[in-house]
């Protein structure tokens, strides 16, 4: 996670493209996009590597369900990487560019949900935490439509910051 994070970071600064307004897609374009698409491939492992020691936590339908979606959501992440790096121009700055990170947000807001009942059984503090990912998850929605072009490099990236905290609470979770 922290090598997802130090990728994003350092092709940011490399790129000297605008942290504000720089969709997320455009990281993966140019010199070092290589770097960006790899730190999304680390993060997708990672996700792999997690979720089997989540599955054995907790044996609730919901629960596993919750694995099921983060496990199914790592060819998501892979393909939104591919697509970053491999989509015209055209077809990136389009009203329908962000239809892939629609489904992977979707999927993981679900299995955010799916698995709070679990995280209270086993941490109430990651439980709190998870819940509060959740709610600012749920609650970045419907600002979309009022993005202005010039800040929706900000608001995936408080996507992005919100997903590697999950992230690190998942991991957490599957170490206690």
């Amino acid at each position: 996670m922290l090598a997802t994070l130090a990728a994003h970071v350092v092709v940011l600064l490399v790129s000297d493209v605008s942290a504000a307004s720089t969709p997320i897609s455009q990281l993966s374009r140019g010199p070092l996009g290589w770097l960006h698409t790899l730190g999304l491939v680390m993060l997708g492992a990672a996700w792999l590597l997690i979720t089997p020691c989540l599955w054995v936590r907790e044996r609730s339908a919901l629960w596993r369900a919750g694995c099921v979606l983060i496990a199914l959501s790592v060819p998501v992440l892979y393909y939104v990487a591919y697509y970053f790096a491999t989509a015209s121009d055209a077809e990136l700055f389009s009203p329908n560019a962000n239809d892939p990170l629609s489904v992977l947000a979707s999927s993981l807001g679900v299995a955010m949900g799916a698995i709070q009942p679990g995280l209270r059984r086993i941490n109430s503090r990651i439980a709190r935490s998870n819940l509060l990912v959740l709610i600012v998850w749920i609650g970045l929605i419907p600002v979309i439509p009022f993005i202005e072009p010039g800040w929706l490099g900000a608001y995936e990236r408080c996507v992005g910051a919100l997903m590697l905290i999950w992230t690190l609470l998942l991991t957490e979770a599957a170490a206690t």
